[in-house]
């Protein structure tokens, strides 16, 4: 039953963020931010705010965000995420009959995402704003906008175009586009040169999920690897009863990988609070109750992080900024380059704007 409800409120969600990607059209005026996933998003603010040397008022949502973690834990990642709903989505409608190689699960592996995330830490102190290139919603609203979006909008023009041709049909039709037109469709049709690129990469990112269920969000997603660290000291946690017969079935099916060996312990940073192992355990011992988390018996072992590593992505942060920042072509900007009305200089606009796409 949790299993249903939780994909019910992933879709409506995932309906939601499509609903504003689509009002993000002139003029805009709609009551809800149509940017207002990438407000809640607390990398994009940490990122942008470093790198820029700024307080944006903006990114104040993200503290709802930041709260409802410390008290819950990773939710966002099995509940909320657009970019979490599309990869399960296509895992269901691709993947769900493709053999998985049997791959024993590597924390090596799964602490890259840590790494990813100290390097462009590391780089934003130094202001140097590279975060977007692996933040989920940066990534899922831009493959949305300017990948899939235009297609939408053309598809949609051409079948209004062809249905105004038929007589008597044309009395329906066109009060629906018009309808659509004010506000969902742009007065012109939207195009980028990129959108290949950014439509291969988005396709990369569930094609992954060959490998292993939710790859990206296991191994790669540096905003999860931020949650991941502040639901270390989160209230709900994951309780496991006596009745439990080591089925090892909750182990199997955590979407995850956060349950090792012995299903009575569990890594909290990786939990996603999805509660599959709730409902699938046969003998009802899973619950998710209120501990202090320092308290809590159940949770696997620290966060094994190698100081190698650490420190190497701490360096490889550090050593991009003047690579990126002493490039020539950055320095002598383009005189044929496009910015939003408004734009700040070319300098504070690079160190602010997380490449969504939403002003194409």
């Amino acid at each position: 039953m949790l299993i249903i409800i939780r994909r019910t409120v992933q879709i409506l969600i995932l309906l939601f963020f499509l609903f504003l990607l689509l009002r993000t059209v002139f003029p805009a005026d709609f009551i809800i931010p149509v940017d207002l996933f990438l407000r809640i998003d607390p990398l994009s603010a940490i990122g942008t705010m470093l790198a820029s040397r700024s307080l944006i008022a903006k990114f104040s949502y993200s503290i709802i965000l930041v709260a409802l973690t410390l008290l819950v834990g990773r939710f966002f990642c099995g509940w909320v995420c657009p970019l979490g709903t599309t990869i399960d989505i296509s895992d269901h409608l691709f993947f769900k009959r493709f053999k998985r190689p049997k791959v024993k699960p590597n924390p090596k592996l799964r602490n890259v995402k840590y790494y990813i995330l100290v390097l462009f830490i590391a780089g934003a102190i130094f202001s140097l704003q590279l975060i977007w290139l692996a933040d989920p919603l940066s990534i899922v609203t831009r493959s949305y906008e300017t990948a899939l979006y235009p297609y939408f909008s053309y598809a949609t023009r051409s079948t209004f175009d062809t249905l105004y041709h038929i007589k008597g049909v044309n009395k329906l039709s066109e009060p629906i586009y018009g309808l659509l037109r004010n506000r969902f469709i742009p007065l012109q049709q939207p195009f980028t040169r990129l959108n290949i690129l950014f439509f291969g990469v988005f396709a990369v990112i569930i094609a992954l999920s060959i490998l292993q269920k939710r790859f990206w969000c296991r191994n790669l997603c540096p905003l999860g690897a931020l949650l991941g660290l502040l639901s270390k000291f989160s209230l709900l946690r994951r309780t496991v009863s006596d009745r439990c017969t080591n089925c090892g079935r909750c182990q199997r099916l955590c979407g995850l990988n956060a349950i090792p060996e012995d299903p009575k312990q569990y890594w909290q940073q990786e939990c996603s609070q999805c509660m599959t192992c709730v409902d699938v355990c046969p003998a009802n011992a899973i619950s998710f109750k209120i501990k202090l988390p320092f308290a809590d018996r159940h949770e696997k072992a620290k966060l094994d992080l190698s100081r190698r590593s650490f420190i190497g992505s701490v360096i490889a942060g550090i050593a991009v900024v003047p690579l990126l920042k002493l490039n020539y072509k950055r320095q002598k900007m383009d005189e044929m380059v496009i910015r939003p009305p408004g734009a700040l200089p070319e300098e504070q606009f690079l160190d602010r704007c997380i490449r969504c796409g939403k002003c194409m």
